[in-house]
């Protein structure tokens, strides 16, 4: 008798607990969407941001060889503004410049013996990248990124 009166003593308290496990969900439900939007949107926004930064490098590598200062700094406006991963900045700034040291290194211990202009070709980039993710609304997100190089003229060996 004594363990039926435990289970009966049971039961009424569970009756009362039915609805608390959809109460807990419903109440937690909003904080797992918000936490899921956020992870999109960094995730979508680092994503971003590195093909911007790989378009910067790839695009000062290729320019800074075999060129003369100010058709490498023509080369690189052209190729990040007609890049199609231009259009994941809006606006995109760039500023390039070359950074003139008038000295050309062509020792005799050269292993290539090609004369290379120590001139450094930099480009600057700032970017406000486009992103929608439901349920946030962050545009004041924006990075700049920089690399330099410097100009190789005459040979088209990688630095």
């Amino acid at each position: 008798m004594g363990l039926g009166r435990k289970l009966g003593q049971v039961r009424p308290e569970r009756r009362r607990q039915r609805g608390v496990v959809a109460v807990e969900i419903m109440l937690s439900l909003p904080v797992i969407i918000v936490a899921f939007s956020g992870a999109i949107f960094v995730t979508t926004y680092m994503k971003k941001r590195a093909q911007v930064e790989q378009l910067l490098s790839d695009t000062v590598r290729l320019c800074s060889r075999t060129m003369e200062p100010v058709a490498a700094i023509d080369c690189v406006e052209q190729g990040l503004r007609t890049s199609p991963r231009a259009a994941l900045c809006e606006p995109m700034e760039i500023t390039v410049e070359v950074l003139e040291r008038g000295e050309v290194y062509a020792g005799d211990e050269l292993f290539n013996e090609v004369p290379i202009n120590l001139d450094i070709l930099t480009a600057l980039v700032s970017c406000m990248p486009d992103i929608s993710v439901p349920l946030l609304n962050i545009d004041a997100l924006a990075f700049t990124s920089q690399v330099a190089m410097p100009i190789r003229i005459g040979t088209d060996l990688l630095p």
